[in-house]
């Protein structure tokens, strides 16, 4: 049988599911993370946040499912809207995302 994992990144969690491939919810994982508001009207937050908190996730459905990682034939990807990360030359981030 084959699955699918759903991953969706917003500015309180990361979340995912895994479906079957006749669309069967099998497992449901979300690592939360909070955000920092260091001004009045700012919101900001480490881009790693949301790559822990997908790795987590997702580690977490497969286990919860007991799946070989091999059989997930697609992923989907949604996330937050209008942020902003700024990274160097190398692609390392330089500050928090500005949200």
């Amino acid at each position: 049988m084959s699955y699918l994992i759903g991953i969706d990144s917003s500015t309180t969690a990361t979340k995912a599911i895994l479906i079957d491939e006749v669309g069967d919810i099998v497992a449901v994982a979300a690592s939360e993370y909070d955000f920092q508001t260091p001004r009045p009207l700012w919101s900001e937050q480490d881009p790693a946040l949301w790559w822990n908190g997908a790795v987590a996730s997702i580690r977490r459905v497969l286990a919860e499912a007991a799946i070989d990682p091999a059989a997930v034939a697609g992923v989907g990807l949604t996330g937050q809207m209008h942020g902003l990360v700024l990274v160097d030359a190398g692609g390392q981030v330089l500050r928090p995302a500005i949200l």
